[in-house]
């Protein structure tokens, strides 16, 4: 009788546990789809930045082949555009660390969930590299032709931004006026450093 009781008490400590981890996964799986969505969200914000990163320059080397065609303006704005730097910052949740991993039986997505974090890692690697590369040789090259404060003038003023913040806010705008040093768009579009 003492051993039936044992066993029943065991089961129901069992189905107890059984039903917490149960409630836990689903905390967990609500809790990753909510920072996937909004990890998605970013990501495509970021696509769409570089998206608009390569069409500016795409116009710039067009201005190269048809100099007579291009407004100075427009072509500063393109300049500051491809200086924009859209890192990804995506949600990182402490599903591995907290051990709830576990609690996700599909193989598959738990091996997706436990690589997340070295993939981010791997790509924003790349971006600081290719960044830093990218911006000195340009801010090397608009200082050359003294166009860093149009340029800085433009991307503040010219160019929507929200991705810098949220949704909801927008970057203030602040007119610092253009450089009386600049080249002039005959220069600019000869030069051979761009």
């Amino acid at each position: 009788m003492v051993f039936i009781g044992i066993l029943i008490a065991l089961s129901i400590n069992n189905w107890n546990e059984n039903r917490k981890d149960r409630i836990i996964k689903q905390v967990v799986l609500k809790q990753l789809k909510e920072d996937y969505q909004a990890n998605l969200s970013q990501l495509e914000e970021k696509m769409n930045t570089r998206i608009n990163i390569i069409n500016s320059g795409v116009k710039i080397l067009r201005a190269f082949d048809q100099p007579d065609t291009i407004v100075r303006d427009s072509l500063i704005k393109n300049i500051a555009i491809i200086t924009s730097d859209p890192t990804f910052d995506p949600i990182q949740n402490d599903l591995i660390s907290s051990g709830n991993l576990r609690l996700i039986r599909d193989e598959k997505l738990k091996r997706l969930l436990s690589n997340w974090s070295s993939d981010v890692v791997a790509l924003k690697e790349i971006e600081v590299v290719w960044v830093a590369l990218a911006n000195h040789r340009l801010e090397l090259v608009l200082t050359d032709l003294g166009l860093s404060r149009d340029a800085i003038n433009s991307f503040m003023n010219d160019i929507d931004h929200t991705w810098i913040l949220d949704d909801q806010t927008k970057l203030q705008k602040i007119e610092i006026g253009t450089s009386k040093l600049n080249a002039p768009l005959h220069e600019i579009v000869t030069s051979k450093c761009l």
